[in-house]
């Protein structure tokens, strides 16, 4: 994980041109069999290093000080992703719990949380943010498992919907 992030950044430094298309050449698909979706305790880890990797390597081609901003923001965005992934895995709450709490006790999100603008982000993700960095584990799994309830209630909703008034675009709810 991450590593294809920190491959653009070194091709993008390095390449004399960079050409954009509008076709897209692959396709993802999510298959919820894939190691993507399992949790992995060692994620965070990795994150961590992709983001202070990132910071070195901004200051060393002198970007400013927007650019740490960048690596701070994607660390919140991908510790997000993987709480959720690890929230709605199968492992016992008991399990989760502690692994949320060994989590927030990273130095590299005391940063984050001292320097980021982390109070401009959506209010769920300052929740989920707030919530891990003092360590509200119990808090935080409620949140991400209550939202992930309602997104699939909401989308059962649509589905009979859909079915009942067939697939007319201008249909309001």
């Amino acid at each position: 994980m991450c590593e294809d992030f920190i491959f653009n950044f070194y091709c993008l430094q390095y390449a004399n041109r960079v050409g954009v298309s509008k076709t897209p050449y692959y396709h993802y698909r999510l298959n919820f069999a894939s190691t993507t979706h399992k949790p992995n305790l060692n994620m965070v880890d990795k994150c961590v290093d992709t983001c202070r990797l990132l910071e070195d390597e901004f200051r060393r081609f002198g970007y400013n000080e927007d650019a740490i901003d960048y690596a701070h923001g994607f660390s919140i965005d991908f510790l997000r992703s993987y709480l959720k992934n690890i929230c709605l895995s199968a492992m016992p709450l008991k399990s989760k719990l502690q692994w949320i709490k060994s989590q927030s006790r990273y130095t590299y999100f005391k940063s984050v949380y001292k320097n980021y603008n982390w109070r401009m982000l959506p209010l769920k993700h300052k929740l989920h943010f707030l919530s891990f960095y003092h360590g509200h584990a119990l808090v935080l799994y409620l949140m991400i498992t209550s939202l992930e309830k309602i997104r699939y209630i909401l989308c059962l909703m649509l589905k009979r919907d859909k079915y009942r008034f067939g697939n007319k675009k201008n249909h309001r709810l």
